[in-house]
């Protein structure tokens, strides 16, 4: 009969190698890219809304906002930063590459909907140091309205002036 000894630690190697494997493999490879969607900020202020997207390395003429009904819409592309560029030695004929890339180029998309009407033809847009804000301001029919409320005694009394 063999009798196996029981090692607490075992299991933990190899969750480490596991670990490190993950590690390795998350790594992301040259040429890889990374489209889909970009960070979005949304907020509410009293009369319009404020809409923030993080697409760093885009060029201005490469956004495209559009509205429909009560959705916004921007689009962007960005180009692979530096891919294929040649060493700065000179050498065309060495290319560099990634030994790591994070981030890349691709189409990047984003539709919010709104939930109050807005005004589409006063919408604005700029692009500052990666960051696209469009401000939408909300139709004045949609905003807020305060509206006095009367008493009956307050009515009659009207009502009674009226003859």
């Amino acid at each position: 009969m063999s009798i196996s000894r029981w090692e607490p630690f075992r299991p933990l190697t190899s969750l480490s190698d596991a670990v490190n494997q993950l590690m390795q493999e998350a790594v992301l490879r040259p040429g890889f890219q990374i489209g889909g969607d970009a960070p979005v900020n949304v907020w509410e202020q009293s009369d319009r809304y404020v809409i923030q997207m993080a697409i760093p390395g885009v060029k201005p003429d490469d956004i495209d906002v559009t509205c429909q009904q009560s959705t916004i819409t921007i689009k962007a592309h960005r180009n692979t930063p530096f891919a294929g560029q040649a060493n700065t030695n000179g050498n065309d004929t060495q290319k560099s590459g990634f030994l790591l890339a994070e981030f890349g180029g691709g189409d990047f998309t984003r539709s919010i909907t709104l939930p109050k009407a807005f005004n589409a033809d006063q919408l604005s847009a700029s692009y500052d140091l990666g960051v696209l804000t469009v401000t939408v301001p909300i139709a004045p029919e949609a905003q807020p309205k305060r509206v006095t409320v009367t008493t009956n005694a307050q009515q009659q009394i009207v009502g009674a002036n009226a003859h």
